[in-house]
């Protein structure tokens, strides 16, 4: 959540010492490791939650200026990857993060919400999985379908072990980078300023597991999911937020364009057959 930054930037200073100089200080130092203008907007808004919150109890509490320091993001939505290149993905992955990264997949349900899945919520009967309210971002229970290839996969993991979390990992960021590079979903730049970054890891750049969320909802909606149904498996709680998933491609403006194009015809065709029925009225 971006926390930690923070901590390490702004230890030891007093809230009434950190003014608009040091904010733009701290932005200074998130882009030289790397960090993007939306993580450093995220970073920034919990620091300026934080002096929101305090002012109620000290009202001689100075606020510096957030806005100064507030990037304009690109808000569409690109990322997305589609079922042949996932599966090769999927492939280059580590075996024990490939149901992870599947359900997150087809399920469009978030990281955070995944990595907290009991086995006990696991129901393989009715093949769901049921999310209670305390583990998802807005409060609100749901379920979650399994399709058959990830049910095979938990199957085999649930052998192993059946109480606890599913999904026993620390961290997926380097296998997801690595696998991405590999199969020419990403890249990483480990030369001149980027050699030391990511505890010299390298800069990387291309798919992020998120983009897994935005894939897991335009293939729901092409497959002819019921909006409200699909925004229920993912947890988009408003229309906004979800059509901001829901990228639309010159494939789909085509599709549509045909589909318009045979109704024409369809309409065309009726119009023909009622001339020709009054007619013979007549």
């Amino acid at each position: 959540c971006g926390l930690q930054h923070l901590d390490a930037f702004f230890q030891d200073k007093l809230a009434n010492d950190i003014i608009t100089r040091s904010l733009q200080g701290f932005v200074e130092w998130r882009k030289r490791e790397g960090a993007n203008v939306a993580t450093i907007n995220r970073n920034l808004g919990l620091l300026r939650r934080m002096f929101h919150l305090a002012v109620h109890d000290n009202p001689l509490l100075k606020i510096p200026n957030f806005s100064a320091v507030h990037f304009k993001e690109d808000h569409v939505r690109q990322g997305f990857i589609d079922a042949a290149k996932f599966d090769e993905l999927l492939a280059a992955l580590p075996a024990r993060l490939r149901s992870f990264v599947l359900l997150l997949y087809t399920t469009g349900v978030r990281t955070g919400e995944a990595r907290k899945i009991q086995w006990s919520q696991v129901d393989f009967t009715d093949g769901v999985i049921h999310l209670s309210g305390k583990q998802t971002k807005n409060a609100n229970a749901r379920t979650l379908p399994i399709d058959d290839d990830l049910a095979t996969m938990l199957r085999a993991e649930r052998d192993k072990a059946t109480t606890g979390n599913v999904f026993n990992f620390v961290t997926i960021r380097k296998a997801w980078c690595n696998a991405c590079v590999k199969v020419g979903l990403g890249t990483i730049a480990r030369t001149g300023e980027h050699k030391t970054l990511n505890g010299n890891y390298g800069k990387y750049e291309g798919l992020i597991p998120h983009e897994l969320r935005r894939s897991a909802v335009r293939h729901m909606i092409r497959a002819g999911v019921p909006q409200t149904v699909a925004m229920r498996i993912s947890g988009h709680k408003t229309d906004a937020i979800f059509r901001r998933y829901d990228i639309t491609e010159d494939r789909d403006l085509i599709a549509a364009k045909n589909s318009l194009r045979s109704y024409r015809s369809r309409i065309g065709q009726v119009a023909n057959i009622v001339s020709i029925e009054i007619g013979k009225a007549s």
